[in-house]
């Protein structure tokens, strides 16, 4: 194609013999521009066309990632909420006046084994985390679902300290109990190591820690009021930017 437009430009240029090297010359600049501008534009397309594929497998491992959250925090939301109903029973056993021996230590039991469970919740950010690292969360092209992701993540964090808070929170009337008043022979994942020690008699003597048990339950309960909704509000937000993302890339042909 270059030696075609060279003899067109010469033949051009012979016809009109005072202007030939001017003409050539000039034609020789403009054929270096258009291939350099040329050369400009294939390349811009090829990084344009990498910087797509790479905005792509970030955005669906978010997806993944996401998901992930998503049924974590579900399991965490549904363990939390079936201790409502364990609390509620076991407070309204252990509020009678003297309750009956077998009736007290079954409530105790389930209460105690529903209960000492640690609060626990991380967001699985690697990708994000990643992105960030590396400077390539500019690679999502759409400012406000970019801007969204980054909020996204920011509130998962917050949800994170949320979790550790209340963690924290009741940690040491849990050690207390389970420990101070020796309450963890008592507990299903301990039970055959104490087997000797752990008769309905001497369960049903924990009676005396009436008040402790009430206090624990009163924590147990409010830090279940507190998260519950926290987890759905978050659970919201994460199925909003999952959609966004997904309906981001069906509209660039980025998904089957």
């Amino acid at each position: 194609m270059i030696n075609f437009f060279r003899k067109t430009r010469k033949k051009m240029a012979d016809d009109n013999r005072p202007l030939k090297y001017m003409r050539y010359a000039i034609g020789e600049i403009l054929l270096v521009v258009i291939g350099i501008l040329i050369a400009i534009s294939i390349n811009n397309w090829n990084e344009e066309r990498k910087n797509r594929q790479i905005e792509k497998y970030y955005l669906g491992q978010l997806v993944i990632e996401l998901n992930d959250d998503i049924q974590t925090l579900q399991n965490e939301k549904k363990t939390l909420e079936s201790q409502i109903p364990i609390i509620a029973n076991f407070l309204n056993v252990i509020n009678v006046e003297k309750p009956d021996m077998m009736t007290f230590n079954n409530a105790l039991k389930k209460y105690m084994n529903a209960t000492w469970y640690v609060i626990r919740f991380q967001s699985n950010s690697a990708t994000f985390e990643e992105m960030k690292s590396s400077g390539k969360l500019g690679l999502i092209k759409d400012t406000n679902l970019r801007n969204s992701i980054v909020v996204l993540y920011r509130n998962l964090d917050n949800c994170e300290k949320m979790f550790k808070s209340n963690n924290e929170f009741l940690t040491p009337h849990a050690i207390d109990l389970n420990f101070n008043k020796g309450m963890a022979v008592f507990l299903k994942d301990q039970s055959t190591m104490f087997s000797n020690f752990n008769s309905d008699k001497s369960l049903y003597e924990k009676i005396k820690y009436k008040e402790d048990f009430i206090n624990n339950a009163a924590n147990q309960h409010w830090t279940i009021s507190e998260i519950s909704p926290a987890i759905d509000t978050q659970l919201t937000e994460i199925q909003l930017v999952l959609n966004d993302v997904k309906k981001y890339l069906l509209s660039h042909n980025e998904v089957d």
